[in-house]
């Protein structure tokens, strides 16, 4: 057991995590609107220059889409039934901080596809986390009470900003593990057969 049984309740909503998380702990997120409003929705699509993304808000895996003016604009209505989280686009790569026990593994992404995890085309590497980040990510999982978490951001390639998108207590990691060599299995085992 790595993470105690009642800690899924604490990872329900992604605004949550776009809001008073980061609000807590300091860290930029994108400017974000979840609504069922599709008036609200267009509203806030215009806002953006950079585009928009849009996924599910629950805690069911969902996937992010670019926001398409020709094809997304006629299905707005459709929202009134299923609240969409909509979030201005951060151009740059993926990063995901790793803490396990009193560690942390920084992970890079880069993929031609908006959401990596649908791309058989991505490549990883390792990063160092900066020491704000790290310490950050440490008190996210303290305040959780998850030992091990997956903590996602984008980073803005203009500027290197590290914009906060959600934290995860329930990862799946195992291609990213194959990709790092077994990075991430060996900080657990370590972890768990410390002294």
């Amino acid at each position: 057991m790595l993470n105690p049984p009642e800690a899924p309740c604490r990872g329900v909503s992604k605004l949550f995590h776009a809001t008073a998380i980061a609000r807590h702990l300091g860290w930029p997120t994108p400017r974000s609107c979840l609504t069922n409003d599709p008036a609200a929705a267009r509203d806030f699509v215009a806002s953006c220059p950079t585009g928009v993304i849009f996924k599910g808000a629950s805690t069911d895996k969902t996937y992010a889409s670019l926001y398409n003016h020709n094809v997304h604009d006629s299905r707005l209505r459709l929202i009134r039934d299923c609240p969409v989280l909509f979030q201005e686009r951060i151009a740059g790569p993926n990063m995901r901080v790793y803490v396990i026990g009193d560690g942390v593994i920084g992970r890079r992404t880069e993929s031609p596809a908006l959401d990596h995890r649908l791309s058989t085309e991505q490549i990883c590497s390792t990063v160092e986390v900066p020491a704000t980040i790290a310490k950050r990510a440490f008190r996210l999982s303290m305040l959780m009470e998850t030992p091990m978490l997956a903590i996602d951001f984008k980073v803005q390639a203009e500027t290197g900003t590290w914009f906060f998108l959600e934290a995860n207590i329930m990862m799946q990691y195992r291609r990213e593990d194959i990709q790092l060599d077994g990075l991430i299995t060996r900080a657990v085992i370590a972890w768990l057969t410390r002294e």
